[in-house]
């Protein structure tokens, strides 16, 4: 379950997509993880040293094109 409130998304997000089944042309690499205690950090809204420091710990992946490309994130 991923929760975050309209303002906030809309601020980060400027696309959403919903996909259930990925088309034949695509390429698709599936992530497995989970947000806890141990690592929901949120956004560092007000910027602090710990409020970033917490936000580091939320699960992240780096992704990078070799190519001019689409990207799109299933959430």
């Amino acid at each position: 379950m991923f929760l975050i409130n309209y303002k906030n998304f809309r601020n980060i997000f400027n696309n959403f997509f919903a996909v259930v089944e990925f088309d034949t042309n695509w390429n698709a690499i599936r992530f497995t993880s989970k947000w806890d205690k141990d690592c929901s950090g949120g956004l560092p809204i007000n910027g602090t040293q710990a409020e970033k420091i917490k936000f580091a710990t939320n699960p992240q992946y780096l992704v990078e094109a070799n190519e001019d490309t689409q990207f799109f994130v299933s959430l």
